[in-house]
């Protein structure tokens, strides 16, 4: 097994079956360089290069625009006392939830943490067009920013005393996997991670979907021994596939609907009773999800 991302691969010779040519365990590399490997295993994001190779150029891309965008920034605990900052925001996380935007606020240790939302709605999901080659993220004066929460609130209000506080705002333009991959294994190369299932953040999960594909595909590679056919690792990564696909669409879905929610736009709408409906039980499959359960599975 080889995972590498400092180089840039160009193309991957046998693992993937037809209608990929026939080829051998060989990994070329843009530099020149040659690997060879049991298994390829791309771990190499969201603008995976082996994802491209596995599906096609055109049909791996799979990356979208979300349409959604996020200023982020850091002030200290000083400083928030000195914009006369509620001192709730200390201590434990919070959301200020608005229609088509919302802050998620913590703390942390001496620091606050701001992340700000706000999403264009204004075309189905990941069709809002924008040039690829654009950077994702950018700095943005201050005023920038508080232009889009213009509506969010008296400029005495807690979310305009915490936008205000931040020096140094940057703004992510969030990018996701969609439509969602058929597959994550073709023959003898597999993908984790984000090249898989890159997601909006909104459940706080996407890496450990990360964790929890290498952890299983780990497992399940640790049962091969050195005289395992090409036939049995090919089943191995198929079993990979069948266990992990659905659970990490599963969260996927889960963080795009949670965003929905918070934006006031959730199936009960956007009234506090309406979205403590919609919040119930959203994040019991991300917290109490077995792996050793998943694993037991594969044995069957």
């Amino acid at each position: 097994m080889l995972t590498h991302r400092s180089l840039t691969l160009a193309s991957v010779s046998k693992g993937l079956p037809h209608p990929r040519p026939p080829i051998e365990k060989v990994m070329h590399f843009k530099d020149g360089t040659t690997a060879e490997a049991d298994v390829v295993v791309g771990a190499d994001g969201i603008k995976s290069t082996v994802r491209r190779l596995m599906y096609g150029e055109e049909k791996g891309q799979r990356v979208v625009f979300t349409g959604t965008m996020a200023y982020r920034g850091l002030i200290t605990f000083d400083e928030a006392r000195a914009a006369g900052i509620n001192d709730v925001f200390f201590t434990r996380p919070h959301s200020l939830i608005w229609k088509g935007k919302h802050l998620i606020v913590l703390p942390l240790y001496e620091w606050i943490g701001i992340v700000a939302f706000v999403s264009d709605r204004s075309q189905p999901f990941g069709q809002i067009p924008r040039d690829p080659k654009e950077p994702w993220v950018i700095p943005v004066t201050s005023e920038q920013m508080l232009a889009d929460f213009e509506d969010c609130g008296s400029e005495n209000s807690d979310t305009k005393k915490l936008l205000r506080t931040i020096s140094n705002p940057t703004k992510w333009f969030l990018h996701a996997v969609h439509p969602p991959l058929e597959t994550y294994v073709q023959g003898r190369v597999c993908l984790i991670g984000d090249a898989a299932h890159a997601m909006l953040p909104h459940l706080g999960a996407g890496a450990g979907q990360g964790l929890e594909d290498a952890y299983l595909l780990a497992k399940l590679l640790g049962r091969l021994h050195s005289k395992s056919t090409d036939q049995e690792i090919e089943s191995t990564l198929q079993t990979y596939n069948d266990a992990r696909r659905p659970r990490a669409q599963s969260v996927w879905d889960g963080s795009k609907r949670i965003g929905d929610i918070y934006e006031g736009y959730g199936p009960s709408g956007y009234t506090k009773e309406g979205m403590k409906a919609d919040f119930l039980d959203l994040w019991d499959g991300v917290f109490y999800h077995g792996l050793e359960q998943d694993l037991k599975l594969t044995k069957a």
